[in-house]
């Protein structure tokens, strides 16, 4: 890229919660931003977000794209690696029988951003003064909101919020979506769990973003909003700016 790149991560357990499940890394050198949430519960929710980390570093670690088919094939390596290792772990260890994680993992190739997703960890793009969600949820909630079986002003509320329809590590096979767009100057990338989004609204992520300051006083700014208004879970934010 030839854009000067400032990013950072922030990371809380919140409120509630007795342990931080939580995963964020941002690497500037390496361009790998990720976000990861655990889930399991007892079941090792911390362990699968880890060796999501653990296996993003061992890909980018190990191989350069040359070209940009190559740099979405890393990508993709990334969450089957990630896959494979908490399949290990639990064939290891059955009682984490359970244990999986959701995840966002963003990179650059020259003019374009990649971007991978599984779950219900989301990324948004803030460009033009307007703020835009990348990614789909993989949810019981959002399938039954697209297909109309319940308003969207009603899923606050809808006891199926937090049922997964995909996560990394939990079935046989995991089927990555990759996003991919040209880059613009002064555009922001928001990757977080849902532990942000289901207690900040989204016009109030974007007084945020367009707030005149380095990234890591906003991700701050936002994980005390957060947990302001509620912070009923862990809280997972990388913030990349494309200067």
């Amino acid at each position: 890229m030839n854009q000067t790149i400032e990013a950072c991560c922030k990371t809380d357990t919140g409120l509630v919660r007795e342990k931080n499940e939580d995963v964020c890394y941002a690497d500037t050198q390496q361009h790998c931003y990720l976000v990861a949430d655990g889930m399991g519960g007892q079941a090792g929710g911390e362990i699968a977000s880890s060796l999501f980390r653990q296996a993003t570093d061992e890909v980018f670690g190990d191989t350069s794209p040359t070209a940009l088919d190559s740099a979405i094939a890393r990508l993709q390596s990334c969450f089957n690696l990630a896959h494979k290792k908490i399949h290990q772990q639990v064939v290891e260890k059955p009682e984490l029988i359970g244990m999986g994680c959701t995840a966002d993992l963003l990179t650059f190739y020259e003019d374009h951003y990649l971007l991978g997703h599984v779950g219900d960890s989301r990324t948004y793009l803030y460009s033009g003064n307007a703020l835009s969600q990348l990614t789909t949820d993989h949810s019981l909630l959002h399938e039954q909101i697209s297909q109309g079986v319940i308003a969207s002003e009603d899923a606050e509320k809808s006891r199926f919020r937090n049922v997964l329809l995909q996560a990394v590590g939990v079935d046989m096979q995991i089927d990555v979506d990759i996003i991919t767009g040209q880059v613009e100057p002064g555009s922001q990338f928001l990757l977080c769990s849902d532990g942000l989004y289901t207690m900040v609204r989204e016009e109030e992520l974007i007084s945020v973003l367009a707030y005149d300051a380095p990234p890591q006083l906003k991700a701050e700014i936002l994980i005390n909003m957060a947990n302001d208004n509620g912070g009923r879970d862990n809280i997972a934010i990388t913030l990349i700016e494309v200067k």
